[in-house]
């Protein structure tokens, strides 16, 4: 039986590790508030350059976000152009935050993007893609550990979308800085990268080719 004073300073831990989190966090997020319009869109260049260059994307789907401008987010909008005249396929997600879920919409000129409550571009309607047949993620993130671990914005949802992805699926990270940062209080559930891709080129977490 646990006494008292463990469940005390178990949960003490916990909030802890959660503050710590969220001081990195905002730290990331005030980093990247320095950002002007030109260096977001150096930044996204540099960045989609390096995805194209390092992977091959012909006849694969592949899981795009697309950026939420307040929170200064890598703006991948002439990756996926590029990406759809190499003859892949793109497919965005639109969220559900009362059953905290992505789910995943075939891309093309026809669908209609709007802004949710939050700020999120995502399609209206759409036909939804197949979760095994997506080949690549495309995964933001605020940073990343030297493990290939991400801070995202600490909702979950890229944790559980790509625990729904298949073996092979590829999970690529993009962020706007290179180096990486110590994340306290990594958790069983959170899902380690494959790739990383920044303006200053690529980082390999996995043995996948």
């Amino acid at each position: 039986m646990y006494k008292k004073g463990w469940l005390f300073n178990g949960s003490l831990m916990i909030f802890v590790l959660i503050m710590q989190k969220e001081t990195l966090r905002n730290a990331i997020k005030s980093e990247r508030d320095q950002f002007s319009s030109k260096d977001l869109a150096l930044i996204s260049t540099l960045i989609t350059n390096n995805l194209l260059r390092a992977f091959q994307w012909k006849k694969k789907k592949i899981n795009v976000f697309l950026p939420i401008k307040q929170n200064k987010e890598i703006d991948l909008r002439d990756f996926i152009l590029k990406v759809m005249k190499l003859g892949g396929n793109i497919c965005i997600n639109r969220t559900d935050f009362n059953e905290k879920k992505m789910t995943p919409i075939e891309f093309g000129p026809q669908l209609q993007i709007k802004n949710n409550k939050y700020g999120i571009p995502e399609p209206v309607a759409g036909k939804e893609a197949q979760m095994n047949d997506i080949d690549i993620v495309i995964v933001p993130l605020l940073c990343f550990n030297a493990n290939g671990h991400r801070l995202g914005y600490g909702g979950g949802f890229y944790d559980r979308f790509l625990k729904q992805t298949k073996s092979t699926c590829i999970n690529i990270g993009v962020c706007h800085f290179a180096e990486p940062r110590t994340i306290n209080g990594i958790e069983p559930t959170d899902m380690v990268l494959d790739f990383l891709v920044s303006p200053d080129g690529i980082r390999k977490f996995s043995t996948i080719t």
